[in-house]
């Protein structure tokens, strides 16, 4: 994704870019600066827009910049696969378990009440 489609996703939520600058206490100018290039928001300014969006924060803020090819867009590469192996639910290799994955289950209880 990048910050033209995650600005629209987040105007799409609030109604128009004037709502969306209001929530980030912003002007709109910034917005359009991000739009056309002129500027490129930092990573809590990308993580407010994914928030107002409805998106998930961590892997849009990573996505974004590396959309923008950050001088370490390599790192945020790595947070999306990270997070999406933990949202699968793998845990991170470990050289406990030979450097394998491992599959990580929760339950959760349930209970039920006679009336």
């Amino acid at each position: 994704m990048n910050i033209t489609q995650l600005i629209s996703h987040a105007k799409e939520a609030k109604g128009s870019i004037n709502e969306v600058a209001a929530a980030m206490d912003i002007n709109p100018i910034r917005l359009a600066d991000w739009k056309a290039g002129r500027r490129k928001p930092d990573a809590n300014e990308i993580a407010q827009l994914a928030d107002i969006a409805g998106l998930p924060i961590l892997i849009t803020v990573a996505d974004v910049q590396r959309a923008m090819g950050e001088e370490h867009q390599d790192i945020w590469e790595k947070a999306i696969q990270q997070e999406v192996v933990r949202l699968a639910g793998f845990e991170p290799t470990t050289p406990a378990f030979g450097g394998q994955y491992s599959i990580h289950l929760s339950y959760r209880r349930i209970s039920m009440r006679r009336s």
